[in-house]
């Protein structure tokens, strides 16, 4: 389940375009359809009945690391299919190399995550909750 770990690493996407930016959060194969069990040493999958997250900030950085622009916060269920999109805000004119991202407990857990893990000899579930605020911060290619 090392895995699981990472797929919190890749929640979040942004794209800008003619003075807005569009924060977009997306679980990828890995949470909208299962961990194969061609990832796991010992033949297990996981599939994910519930995958949520609650990002409490994001924030499109200019050069200097100051906030150009702020998405909405909330919490999004990433079992859906494809890229969701979290909000879309208006920014000054200028040229974007990062955005801020934090996933952190509000209303409830930062993340909640429900699923079965399916071996060889036996299946499991598990419903698990993170409460720990964590921020990533992405350097993202091409913003103008």
């Amino acid at each position: 389940m090392i895995r699981s770990v990472y797929l919190c690493l890749a929640v979040a996407s942004t794209g800008c375009a003619s003075g807005s930016w569009t924060a977009t959060i997306w679980g990828e194969d890995y949470v909208e359809v299962g961990i194969p069990a061609s990832e796991f040493s010992d033949g297990c999958s996981a599939t994910f009945a519930d995958f949520s997250v609650t990002v409490t900030e994001a924030a499109l950085l200019d050069g200097d690391g100051e906030v150009a622009g702020s998405a909405a916060a909330g919490s999004w269920t990433l079992t859906q299919p494809g890229p969701q999109e979290m909000d879309e805000v208006e920014v000054p004119g200028g040229q974007y190399t990062s955005a801020r991202f934090v996933i952190g407990p509000s209303a409830g857990p930062a993340v909640q995550v429900a699923g079965t893990l399916t071996c060889p000899d036996a299946t499991v579930t598990f419903d698990w909750s993170f409460d720990a605020s964590t921020t990533y911060t992405c350097d993202l290619a091409d913003l103008t």
